[in-house]
């Protein structure tokens, strides 16, 4: 599937085994550094933050690559546990 800059992305996931959908647009794609940027325009995760991009980077490896994500996001209230448990797992994968 090509995805280019523009395209929306619909997204289920489950976090805290409570189901969710996150509706993007992809902001970025640079090929040459198998880099893309994912930016959050709908969904249960906006009832949380501000705003909230994916970033996902893959480096090639001598046996199979690593892909590196990263989470940018701006609370939309100051305590919220939502991003605590984002946080949690994002530290968990990396």
């Amino acid at each position: 599937m090509i995805r280019i800059v523009g395209s929306i992305v619909v997204w289920n996931y489950v976090l805290d085994g409570k189901e969710g959908v996150a509706k993007d647009v992809i902001e970025a794609l640079d090929s040459t550094k198998n880099l893309i940027i994912f930016r959050v325009i709908e969904g249960d995760l906006l009832k949380h933050y501000k705003s909230f991009k994916f970033i996902i980077q893959v480096s090639p490896k001598a046996k199979g690559s690593v892909a590196h994500w990263s989470l940018d996001y701006e609370k939309l209230h100051g305590r919220s546990t939502h991003s605590d448990a984002v946080g949690a797992r994002n530290e968990q994968r990396n």
